[in-house]
């Protein structure tokens, strides 16, 4: 039955993509999830051959004692493997035995009830298939005349080359008995002119390839959505192939869209609908990127499957890496810890590493275990708590570079045009703990949508009509929109509209954008509860005009809008026609609200930090929400929190983590990167209050522990206090089953 479930999704999967097709597939073409292997639910990643999970003794091969306790808890170890492992290409020249030590090493995982995934890079001469690609030069990337010098890339979506792939994997799944392959990557470059795929284009589209990368042409675009759209179905085609020999075969995908993106981007996002689970590392020391990529990851599947995320440690960005240390830096095994307490807090799962630091001891990994034990099984089959929800803009992404030739002289590059707003929005919300998602554009739909209270744009300039509609759709339905600065004004191609597609929703009409620049902003006649509070006015004073530095739109507002703030450009205060413009737009609808910044108040907020920015935010997102947030968290703005439930014991749970940010030295940060000021302890806080709105709880519990917390009832719901937050906790809060 399982089987026949599975083969369905499949069939329905394939419809949904092959109907896509006759409108024109893009980055928003719906996408729903395929079925998760099950045995991944309880997955624990052991990056290997850093830790090996067994060891031998005088009567066979037995499970590490960390190992044990982890099964013993009811966790499945996986080993992810490296190239080397399991190559694409015949190793009996360096190894003749290899296969046979392949053999060995997975029967004696399986015997130990552990996982194998065997790493493999499909793309890549150097680490991959460099068997196929040596005979068949026909199948490499080819860019201009030139013949590729060092590592020979794949053209991953030649028709030929996929196939012989495909067959390859499948032949190694069969013959070595492993359980899944974890792809470094399944990537592709945004140009080739392979001419088997050139002409495949050419059929397809009637075009001619583009003769070079140019990310500031729209005519550009369409060819990168044809080929991710091309390497989407090679993996759509790969999993039927694996899964008709084992549907409990996995693949893993790691995926390289960052906060900002590489760009183009190598892959497109509806992959982590299909692959059965997503890897990322994580590089820097950012909190809001870790938290960026985590909520995203769980999003973009469709179904909240739990990533898994590796927290490389470099002491510099990249440096270490030019240095030569990929594995094993200096870092205090303090700040290691926050970052898995982090990844854990916002819902992912850390991938074992002892390769992390170069001062690795047993200890540290006796309290990496006890973290596993302490916090995974409130990570595990836990789904978020519906509030907000911001949506991450593939097409933006793409179009990144087309926005920054526009904005002239602005060297932002990405971040000043994609990252800076989903970083300034993520630090918003992390600071007022409001819980949210960040799902991709191909999980829109006004069903997916309707789970939540309200829904943020941070600067998602590039849009469809297709998510114009939903969305429009969604707020006459009662759901309430905040959106900054040119969302909305480009279409999926990157070509600017007359004015914003959401226009209407707005109660904004564009007129021309600002570059960056000194301004002012302050309180305006007409007044909002969003830009009204005794917190505003002791931050900007009781006429405002406090500073703003950054990016603004000039608009026309509708008569029905409301506009409380006002702003005072520096740079033309001479001009009467340019002098002042309009910060925040908030319209009431017959049953939703909207607030629209034609500031771009959350890149602000990540770039300068004022904290009037952050109220603003806050109070836009609360208000368009139209509700009280399901649970309010009251402790100092170094606490975190991720909010999920999860069924337990009859009934549901609400589960709050609290993950304390304290950092000692961070104030003395080195030159230009306060970021790199690493944890070298930790500092207790509390007394923290969370109040649960609603029903009360049957019990509340705080974990590790399962100490019961005495609960109160107060204006605001059911509150209960934690005394003392070391780095990491959960609150508990049980739910009886509804009858």
């Amino acid at each position: 039955m399982t089987m026949m479930i599975k083969c369905l999704a499949v069939v329905i999967l394939l419809s949904v993509i092959a109907k896509a097709d006759e409108a024109g597939w893009r980055y928003d073409t719906p996408h729903g999830p395929m079925p998760q292997a099950t045995w991944l639910e309880k997955a624990v990643m052991v990056c290997m051959p850093y830790q090996t999970p067994y060891e031998k003794t005088d009567s066979g091969y037995v499970a590490k004692p960390w190992a044990k306790c982890l099964q013993d808890a009811g966790f499945v170890i996986v080993g992810m493997y490296p190239d080397s492992f399991l190559p694409l290409y015949d190793a009996s020249d360096g190894d003749p035995n290899w296969k046979q030590k392949c053999r060995s090493e997975v029967q004696i995982m399986h015997g130990l009830g552990m996982k194998v995934l065997a790493g493999v890079y499909p793309s890549s001469k150097l680490h991959g298939p460099k068997d196929l690609l040596a005979g068949h030069p026909e199948w490499w990337m080819q860019q201009g005349n030139r013949t590729p010098e060092g590592d020979v890339y794949a053209e991953m979506i030649e028709p030929n080359f996929s196939k012989a792939l495909r067959e390859l994997l499948v032949s190694r799944e069969k013959e070595f008995n492993i359980d899944g392959y974890q792809f470094d990557g399944w990537y592709q470059f945004g140009h080739s002119q392979n001419p088997a795929t050139a002409a495949l284009y050419r059929q397809e589209t009637g075009r001619d390839v583009p003769p070079k990368m140019n990310m500031t042409d729209p005519s550009y675009i369409p060819y990168l959505v044809w080929r991710d759209r091309k390497l989407l179905d090679t993996f759509i085609a790969l999993r039927e192939a694996v899964k008709e020999i084992n549907p409990d075969f996995v693949l893993v995908q790691w995926n390289n869209n960052d906060l900002a993106g590489s760009l183009p981007s190598n892959m497109p996002e509806a992959i982590t609908c299909v692959a059965d689970w997503t890897n990322k590392e994580w590089w820097s020391a950012f909190d809001v990127s870790g938290v960026w990529l985590n909520k995203r990851l769980r999003g973009a599947s469709g179904d909240e499957r739990v990533p898994a995320m590796q927290p490389y440690m470099f002491m510099r960005w990249i440096k270490d890496v030019r240095a030569g240390v990929y594995h094993g830096s200096s870092t205090p095994q303090a700040e290691l810890m926050y970052r898995l307490h982090e990844i854990m807090a916002m819902g992912a799962i850390p991938i074992a590493w002892s390769g992390a630091r170069a001062g690795w001891k047993d200890r540290d990994w006796n309290e990496v275990v006890q973290a596993y034990l302490d916090f995974l099984p409130y990570v595990h089959q836990t789904r978020s708590l519906k509030y907000a929800v911001c949506i991450d803009s593939y097409t933006t992404l793409q179009n990144g570079r087309l926005a920054a030739s526009r904005h002239e002289g602005e060297a932002h590059g990405l971040d000043g045009e994609v990252g800076n707003y989903r970083a300034g929005i993520t630090r918003a919300l992390v600071e007022e703990r409001i819980p949210f998602d960040v799902i991709s554009e191909h999980n829109v739909t006004l069903e997916s949508l309707s789970d939540y209270a309200v829904v943020i744009l941070p600067n998602n300039f590039c849009m469809s009509h297709r998510i114009a509609g939903v969305l429009r759709d969604y707020v006459a339905r009662g759901g309430g929109l905040v959106a900054t600065f040119e969302s909305s004004l480009y279409d999926e191609n990157g070509i600017r509209r007359d004015d914003y597609a959401l226009a209407d929703l707005f109660g904004a009409h564009y007129v021309s954008s600002s570059g960056d620049g000194l301004s002012r902003i302050g309180f305006a006649a007409a007044k909002h509860p969003v830009a009204d509070g005794d917190d505003l006015v002791d931050l900007m004073g009781t006429g405002g005009m406090t500073t703003y530095f950054g990016r603004f739109d000039r608009v026309h507002i509708d008569a029905n809008a409301v506009a409380p703030l006002a702003g005072i450009d520096v740079r033309n205060a001479s001009d009467p026609n340019l002098k002042t413009w309009t910060p925040l737009v908030l319209c009431q609808h017959p049953r939703g609200r909207t607030a629209y910044f034609p500031a771009a108040m959350d890149a602000a907020y990540y770039d300068a930090g004022y904290p009037y920015q952050r109220i603003l935010l806050a109070n836009a997102v609360r208000w368009a929400a139209g509700k009280q947030l399901p649970v309010i968290v009251s402790a100092p703005k170094c606490v975190m929190a991720g909010f999920f439930t999860q069924p337990a014991k009859g009934g549901m749970r609400t589960v709050v983590h609290l993950l304390n940010g304290i950092n000692t030295t961070t104030g003395h940060g080195s030159k230009n990167d306060k970021e790199f000021a690493f944890r070298e302890e930790v500092v207790p806080i509390g007394p923290i209050t969370v109040t649960f709105s609603g029903n009360k709880p049957d019990t509340v519990e705080l974990m590790p522990g399962q100490v019961e917390l005495p609960c109160r009832q107060t204006d605001r719901g059911w509150e209960v206090t934690v005394p003392q937050l070391g780095v990491h906790a959960v609150v508990c809060a049980q739910y009886q089953a509804t009858k």
